[in-house]
């Protein structure tokens, strides 16, 4: 047990405490470059500027109406007539407000939808920040554990040419050193692919995180306060109230549009010689054009409520889930913590040597033990700070 202890204490202060620092600047750096750069978030910008112009239109009057008839007589002293209309039609006044709110409140409705859209590249971005930490954390590892297994090669080597060793212990070292090369190769990959994708993410532009240093998290709310902050900012749920909202205006519009429309123009004619001028009045009445209209929008807007309540629930699941997670997570860094923060690796170091207690062979065999409660550490560290990013998605 006492190498043990040793062995983790050693690892540990080599490796584990230097971890303890901070810096959030690389972070925000790359998150405001790849809000800037992102071409997902500028081709979708575009497509709503295209749909903001397509939601403006419509709402004018409709184009008038021009009609000019020639009639030639037969026979020729029957004489010529000239006929000619110029009409403009309206709908109920109401109607054009009406449309006006439904324009504005789907111009709105974009501008949530944008939101949305570039919550989720940040996010994705932050969480490929967070795993290039973890990665840069592991590969420093792995390039110590590289450089250890080479030193104890080289010392069992030396050993044996002296007949201290078998030839078995030098096979053991070998194959442990072999078995690190290759999961830092795998490391490097990963990191490289990682990599790339934040580039891409920031438009092609060349980004590098060579950090090992987690942002700083505050102390977690409780439950409540999490979701109720959560559920304002959810932009899913904004979006489908904003829908429901659509749907009512929708509702008032189509009653308006039950309501009579009014034609009102000009007329001229011309017969033997003689001119008629004067005013055209019609009225349209419109029973069948917009029949179900006004139900169908109302059944949209249930629809929506339904929606909205349904999204509520799965978010509260969500976020209890993550929250729950989070707390074990942080349980579980503390209870390493506290046992990385007891130990005196120096003093067991010269304690375990001056009663030798502790052989190269001994040495390296106590170190896979050392090296799977690092990697433990590594990943539960990792895995918390992906939570909370995901816990607090809607503060982006």
């Amino acid at each position: 047990m006492k190498k043990v202890i040793f062995t983790l204490a050693l690892i540990v202060g080599e490796i584990f405490l230097p971890l303890r620092a901070f810096s959030q600047n690389s972070l925000d750096s790359v998150l405001v470059n790849i809000n800037n750069n992102n071409k997902s978030i500028v081709a979708y910008n575009q497509f709503l500027k295209a749909e903001k112009v397509r939601f403006n239109t419509g709402l004018s009057l409709n184009d008038p109406t021009i009609e000019y008839d020639y009639l030639k007589g037969t026979p020729a002293d029957a004489g010529n007539q000239i006929d000619f209309t110029a009409i403009q039609s309206f709908d109920f006044p109401t109607v054009y407000g009406k449309r006006k709110e439904v324009s504005r409140a789907s111009i709105d409705r974009l501008g949530i939808l944008e939101k949305e859209f570039r919550q989720q590249v940040l996010l994705e971005a932050k969480l490929i920040y967070l795993k290039l930490i973890y990665l840069n954390n592991f590969e420093s590892q792995l390039n110590k554990r590289n450089a250890n297994a080479e030193r104890l090669l080289v010392a069992l080597k030396v050993k044996f040419d002296k007949g201290g060793v078998s030839y078995l212990d030098i096979n053991k070292a070998k194959i442990n050193l072999s078995l690190i090369q290759n999961e830092l190769r795998a490391v490097l990959d990963d990191i490289n692919e990682s990599t790339q994708q934040l580039i891409e993410l920031n438009g092609g532009f060349e980004l590098e995180v060579t950090d090992t240093i987690y942002p700083i998290v505050e102390k977690l709310a409780p439950m409540e306060a999490i979701f109720n902050k959560a559920k304002i900012g959810n932009f899913a749920i904004q979006n489908i109230q904003k829908g429901q909202q659509i749907s009512e205006k929708k509702e008032e519009l189509n009653k308006a549009l039950a309501l009579p429309k009014i034609e009102a123009g000009f007329r001229y004619q011309s017969i033997l010689g003689q001119t008629f001028n004067g005013f055209h009045v019609g009225l349209s009445i419109p029973l069948f054009e917009n029949k179900n209209k006004v139900q169908a929008a109302k059944q949209e807007t249930i629809y929506f409520g339904l929606l909205e309540e349904s999204h509520i629930n799965k978010l509260r699941n969500e976020l209890e889930a993550l929250y729950n997670k989070a707390k074990s997570l942080k349980q579980g860094m503390t209870n390493y913590n506290h046992l990385f923060n007891e130990m005196n690796s120096e003093e067991l170091l010269n304690k375990a040597f001056k009663l030798g207690e502790i052989s190269n062979i001994e040495y390296f065999m106590e170190l896979q033990y050392a090296y799977l409660a690092l990697e433990n550490y590594l990943k539960q560290q990792r895995d918390y700070h992906l939570v909370i990013s995901e816990l607090k998605k809607y503060e982006l």
